[in-house]
């Protein structure tokens, strides 16, 4: 994953509020497509609900 890190480190700012990871994200995105969830924030709620 450290590939994507390179590929991504312009779009990341040095100043103000942190972003998520970009290899979170990557994650996020496919657990959103794998189970249809049309929303970023309710596959955030979902992952957090259900890390168990």
């Amino acid at each position: 994953m450290s590939s994507l890190y390179d590929l991504v480190k312009d779009m990341y700012s040095e100043v103000g509020r942190s972003s998520i990871d970009s290899v979170i994200l990557v994650k996020l995105t496919f657990v959103q497509f794998t189970f249809c969830i049309r929303s970023m924030r309710k596959t955030i709620e979902e992952a957090e609900t259900n890390m168990a």
